[in-house]
Order: structure tokens, then C-alpha cells, then sequence
């Protein structure tokens, strides 16, 4: 996999669009996520519980993983209660926790109530699409170790359909340092009341326009023109720069964003 740690963001973002399937193949092949992968295709329809779940590990792993949830996986008896919660219930536990993570894995893996698992986990469709989600969240997360900002647009791509209000955007650490960097708004509003951040970023942009792929990807123009520049050049020397560009083309690091 090319390492991007050495380029500016719009160009490494440009990169990793243009040669996405080379970088998903290569997390693919890496050994650790290759048997993780292997272990849910071969095992996930065999599962009948959310106790056989959590008992096979690397089923586990994979699964808690691909939603971005690693750091909870040693906190097996909260998402036990959390995978049979019923979203329909107001005092269910995955309606309490705010981070929305908790209600996607419920949602994707749907056991029942009784902690029985679902139909779907024999289907060869929806295994392909979690796996999918698996490989979309380790690409983020090495582009977060790479190139912070490359990482944080990425994420943005992925989450930017299920934000419907600022206080998402406030619970989302990610999302807040893409939208306080994008609307050129001081980082020492983070420490100031939740509504007043709120109050303040409707005032800058319309929420609704996000889903707008024409104005999110003015957002990600700006963004990536003012999150940092990394730390090699950018010439037309630098032979990634060729890659992308095909040894002529230069990248305007100038925003197009408009308020």
C-alpha cells in the first residue's frame, strides 16, 4: 500500500479515490485482516446466538471492528445487552449511549430479543456487504494514521448520509474537527456550551445541503486546503505526485468553498 503520510491532503485524498481498489486490496491481503475476514465468511452462518458471537473471537473482532468499535470489544456483557436491545424501546440501551456506533452494529447484526440470530447471517449478499464495511473502516483508519486529514474525509464520506442535526455532528469527534476546520470556525469554541456550537455551526452552513454531493465536496475542498499541507513536496518531481497526475497536472490547493 503507498504510504501518504508525506503529502498534502487534497493530493493524498486524490490518491487514495484514484487507486481506491489497489489500497482496499491491500488491506484484503494483509495477513491479520485476511484471516479475520476468512474466520466471519466461514463461520458467521454457523453462529445462532449473540453467546456464540461473543464466544468466537475472531468472529467477534471482526464484526466489532468493522464498525469502528475495537476499543469496546473487551466489554463483552454491555454489547451483549446492546446487540438484543430493541431500538423501539425509548429506554432501550442502544437508544441511551450516543454514540451512534452501538446502533449501527444493533442494526446490522439484528438479533433478537431473545439473543437469537438472525436469518440474513446465511446470506452470501450480506456477508459480502460487512465485509465490505470492514475493509471501508480499515482503509479509514490507516488513513488516519497516515494522513490525518485524508482519514477525517473519509469518514465524513462514510457518515455524512445519517447526520440530521448539529449535536451528531458534536458526538462525532471526527465530524467536529472536519466542520470547525471547514467553516474556519476557533477550536476554542469546542470548549463552550453544547448549544452555542451548535447555534454557531448552523448559522455557518446548512445542514440539509450535506446531502448535497455538489456542496459536500466543496467541504472537502476546504477542508483539505486547511488541514495540513504534510511534509514532503509536492512537485512534480515527487513520483507519487506522477501517479496522480500523470507527471503534468498540478493540484490547486485554493477552496472553492462558498458560504
Amino acid at each position: 500500500m503507498i504510504n501518504t503520510s508525506s503529502l498534502p491532503a487534497a493530493l493524498a485524498l486524490k490518491l487514495v479515490t484514484s487507486k481506491r481498489e489497489s489500497f482496499e486490496a491491500s488491506i484484503r491481503k494483509d495477513v491479520v485482516n485476511a484471516r479475520e475476514i476468512k474466520a466471519f465468511e466461514e463461520r458467521i452462518a454457523s453462529i445462532t446466538s449473540v453467546d456464540d458471537l461473543v464466544k468466537d473471537y475472531q468472529v467477534y473482532a471482526f464484526v466489532m471492528k468493522a464498525h469502528g468499535l475495537e476499543n469496546q470489544m473487551f466489554g463483552k456483557a454491555m454489547m451483549k445487552k446492546v446487540l438484543v436491545s430493541d431500538p423501539a424501546e425509548k429506554g432501550a440501551l442502544v437508544n441511551r449511549l450516543t454514540d451512534k456506533r452501538f446502533r449501527e452494529i444493533r442494526n446490522t447484526l439484528e438479533f433478537g430479543s431473545d439473543g437469537s440470530a438472525p436469518a440474513k447471517f446465511k446470506d452470501p449478499d450480506w456477508r459480502k456487504a460487512l465485509v465490505d464495511t470492514y475493509v471501508t473502516q480499515k482503509l479509514m483508519e490507516s488513513q488516519l494514521e497516515q494522513n490525518e486529514p485524508v482519514g477525517v474525509v473519509l469518514h465524513m464520506q462514510r457518515k455524512a448520509p445519517g447526520i440530521t442535526s448539529w449535536y451528531n455532528v458534536l458526538a462525532d469527534t471526527k465530524a467536529q474537527d472536519f466542520f470547525y476546520t471547514a467553516l474556519g470556525l476557533p477550536q476554542s469554541l469546542k470548549t463552550s456550551d453544547v448549544d452555542k456550537q451548535a447555534a454557531t455551526l448552523a448559522k455557518r452552513f446548512d445542514l440539509e445541503k450535506l446531502q448535497d454531493p455538489a456542496e459536500l465536496s466543496k467541504l472537502i475542498s476546504r477542508y483539505t486546503a486547511l488541514a495540513g499541507s504534510g511534509t514532503a513536496s509536492s512537485g512534480s518531481s515527487n513520483p507519487i505526485v506522477q501517479l496522480v497526475s500523470g507527471g503534468g497536472a498540478r493540484i490547486s490547493r485554493r477552496s472553492t468553498f462558498q458560504d
